[in-house]
């Protein structure tokens, strides 16, 4: 995959990974923009930095409930439909913890 204008491409994979809380910002999802294909699995993983975070989509569709603190925990959701799905770490909202993940 490449990055261009801060979009991470992982299209064509079965697979594509978020880091929750990266070392550089704990506070931050990395990547912050990820485009994939449909049929994605998208995973996210806790570094256990940043204190607890959750995942939270805006429109209701996928996420965890819990905020979750545990280094190497993980969460994955399985995008069928195209489209772009906002999301958000509940308790670091505030601070810009937020993410898109571009369906197409």
């Amino acid at each position: 995959g490449v990055e261009y204008n801060g979009i991470t491409d992982r299209t064509g994979q079965d697979t594509a990974m978020v880091t929750v809380g990266p070392e550089s910002e704990p506070l931050t999802f990395d990547p912050v923009v990820l485009r994939v294909s449909t049929g994605t699995t998208v995973r996210w993983e806790w570094t256990g930095n940043g204190g607890g975070h959750n995942v939270v989509a805006e429109d209701g569709s996928f996420g965890t409930e819990q905020v979750i603190g545990d280094p190497g925990a993980n969460y994955g959701h399985t995008f069928s439909d195209p489209g772009t799905y906002r999301y958000y770490c509940e308790p670091h909202q505030g601070v810009g913890q937020v993410g898109i993940v571009i369906v197409e």
